[in-house]
């Protein structure tokens, strides 16, 4: 027998989500995330799935809400993080101090640091 997930089904999430403002999208992201994981949290098990979305929302989660800081902040977009990573990994080979470098590289680059570049990545 299958086992039923947390949530009744995407349209129940997608439902929910228009109820506190977020998007099918991300009603959709968190939908697949979760059947992803096996409905859990943290390796625990999701016990309400409608508390986990909300707190998710007011933690700002979600990808919209990610792109909308990004903007906000003017930082790069991963893509853009990872093209000059790959543009520039034969340059960090042997570097003895690769923080510096990179961080070089970023402000040249991308005009942010390197902390700021890899917060986006995270």
């Amino acid at each position: 027998m299958k086992k039923q997930s947390a949530a009744g089904s995407l349209a129940e999430v997608i439902l929910f989500s228009s109820t506190i403002g977020a998007s099918e999208k991300d009603a959709r992201y968190f939908w697949f995330k979760c059947e992803g994981n096996g409905w859990k949290n943290a390796g625990r098990a999701i016990h309400n799935w409608r508390a986990t979305f909300e707190s998710w929302w007011e933690a700002g989660y979600f990808p919209s809400q990610r792109e909308k800081y990004r903007q906000k902040t003017n930082l790069p977009s991963a893509a853009e993080v990872r093209r000059v990573m790959r543009e520039h990994r034969d340059r960090m080979v042997g570097c003895r101090d690769p923080d510096t470098a990179w961080e070089r590289i970023f402000q040249a680059e991308l005009m942010c640091s390197y902390s700021d570049a890899m917060k986006v990545l995270q």
